[in-house]
């Protein structure tokens, strides 16, 4: 026998039933699921619905055997109606007691008491919290005063009882019973247009004709120029505030519109608005003096008829 074939010779493997099997380890006990528990277990969709757990079912009906007997709930009686009401009313109009009403139609008796006692239909309620401090009738005067003369618009209410005529009483209310007061009949502070339109009727007419004439296609609007100036002027640039309409039905009229006025010194720019965009401008210089038809020419017309040369 050859010695080198019997020491080299690979061991040979073993098949796999000749392979003692580990065996699986005991299943861990399973610990009881509470019962607030039961139905909230995991549940794979794709096996069907989820079957009815009986364990939850047992221990439900188990501890309804075992509950103690509880307190039954107060029955509360229907809501009685308007007929209901004069239902009520007219029974006791016939002297019919309220034990015959209770057992005729079945209301309890505090039902008929309060039916007895109140309006068929139920009242609207107040708003709750402090009434305002001027009366109405103060209010209506107030108001009055306020249509007075147009200056009395731009008083602030903080000045109201310093201005306003003694009778009124008004020397002990504050800013905020003014607002509370002109708020209830229907005014409010808004910010004073600094220029509104012209109360000329010739001119409004005017403005109004234009607009109702004014039949240009988009087209021939796109092709007009339109040119403004606007007046740099010095002085206070505040808002003034005035006492108006909370509806804006009088935010326009002439006593509720600050005037503006030219002041010196003040510079004048010329625009122009042209095919949708910006157009020429023009400062005009002080040592050109005040602006006339031949300078306007000159100036500013001569300036917008370059603009098309140069871009039409």
């Amino acid at each position: 026998m050859d010695i080198h074939r019997l020491l080299n010779t690979p061991p040979r493997r073993r098949l796999p039933s000749e392979i003692p099997e580990t065996p699986p380890p005991p299943p861990p006990p399973a610990l009881p699921i509470p019962l607030s528990q039961l139905s909230t277990q995991s549940w794979d969709s794709r096996n069907g619905p989820r079957p009815p757990c009986e364990s939850l079912t047992t221990l439900t009906s188990s501890q309804n055997d075992l509950s103690l007997p509880q307190t039954p709930q107060k029955q509360h009686a229907p809501p009685t109606t308007r007929s209901d009401r004069i239902r009520i009313k007219t029974a006791l109009d016939f002297n019919i007691s309220p034990e015959r009403i209770r057992k005729k139609y079945g209301y309890t008796i505090s039902q008929i008491l309060r039916a007895r006692n109140t309006r068929l239909t139920p009242q609207y309620k107040a708003h709750c919290g402090r009434k305002p401090k001027i009366t109405t009738p103060t209010r209506h005067r107030l108001e009055q005063w306020l249509l007075e003369s147009p200056s009395h618009r731009h008083v602030a209410f903080r000045h109201i009882r310093e201005l306003a005529p003694p009778e009124l009483c008004l020397q002990d209310y504050g800013e905020q019973a003014m607002r509370t007061a002109f708020k209830l009949v229907g005014y409010g502070r808004r910010i004073a247009i600094r220029k509104g339109f012209s109360d000329d009727p010739e001119v409004m007419q005017e403005r109004v004709d234009f607009a109702e004439g004014l039949t240009w296609t988009p087209e021939r609007l796109f092709h007009q120029v339109f040119s403004d100036e606007v007046w740099a002027m010095g002085g206070a640039h505040t808002q003034s505030y005035i006492t108006v309409k909370e509806d804006g039905s009088d935010r326009l009229n002439p006593e509720c519109v600050q005037h503006k006025y030219r002041k010196l010194p003040a510079w004048m720019f010329h625009g122009t608005i042209v095919m949708g965009g910006k157009g020429p401008a023009t400062f005009w210089e002080k040592e050109w003096g005040s602006m006339d038809s031949y300078k306007y020419d000159a100036v500013i017309l001569n300036n917008v008829e370059s603009f098309f040369d140069a871009n039409c």
